[in-house]
């Protein structure tokens, strides 16, 4: 059986990954699905913890739950969903040796509208400054979340009712950092996606054509399952292909 590393999205909780950690548990598999820096509802200054997480925190805090998960030398399957895909993408590409697979869904490697994708750009370029520029990041405004009226899920919600502005430029930063290296990927990676993802635009797709070529890439794209599939309508569907994936030889 599989030993599996699953980050959660940014401002979300790995209760959202519930319906698919259990169904991976159910098989045998052993899952990690850690609550990242910042993100703790509990904590009555969250909002500002969230402003304040750098970008080193939080890949830090990858590589050290990466570490904890592999001490018995073997190497384990990473996934994450939304931001957590990211984080993973970033260990696969950087920790070669340590990751076996990668489960990357609804990564979002393009946001739409272009406008938000071109602004949050922009703003990942701040911490080329140092600590000057992440202290900009840090104050950059709180914004409220506008819930989609068109939205369905299965399961409740697990978020927080704000985003930081100084974490989405973040979110891009770490994206960049990943992408990196992911032509030098040699490991099998699925990708689950709705193609109709109200954040993100289906021409990042074509950033995995070239693994798509080699050979590694499973895509399944599931029209209807929402940028958040593990609590979306088809979350049973995410489930399965993930679970064949993990199991195929």
């Amino acid at each position: 059986m599989a030993t599996i590393l699953l980050f959660h999205g940014m401002t979300s909780s790995p209760v959202e990954l519930a319906s698919l950690i259990d169904a991976l548990r159910t098989k045998g598999h052993e899952v990690h699905a850690p609550l990242l820096p910042g993100h703790d509802r509990n904590d009555k200054n969250v909002e500002e913890r969230l402003r304040a997480i750098s970008t080193e925190e939080y890949l830090r805090f990858a590589v050290s739950e990466l570490n904890s998960t592999t001490q018995s030398g073997k190497s384990i399957i990473v996934g994450g969903l939304s931001f957590g895909s990211l984080l993973a993408l970033y260990l696969a590409t950087q920790f070669s040796g340590k990751v076996s697979r990668l489960l990357l869904f609804s990564p979002p490697l393009l946001f739409k509208p272009p406008m938000k994708e071109f602004a949050l750009d922009i703003i990942s370029t701040l911490p080329n400054l140092g600590q000057i520029g992440e202290w900009v990041l840090s104050k950059l405004p709180l914004v409220d979340k506008v819930e989609r009226k068109d939205a369905v899920f299965s399961f409740p919600r697990s978020c927080l009712p704000i985003h930081s502005v100084g974490a989405g430029g973040r979110v891009v930063r770490i994206r960049k950092l990943a992408l990196k290296s992911l032509d030098m990927l040699q490991i099998k990676v699925l990708v689950i996606q709705d193609p109709f993802d109200h954040l993100l635009s289906n021409a990042e797709l074509q950033k995995f054509k070239a693994l798509q070529e080699r050979g590694l890439l499973t895509l399944v794209l599931i029209a209807g399952g929402e940028h958040e599939l593990a609590i979306g309508p088809r979350y049973g569907e995410v489930a399965s292909h993930t679970i064949k994936f993990i199991e195929e030889v």
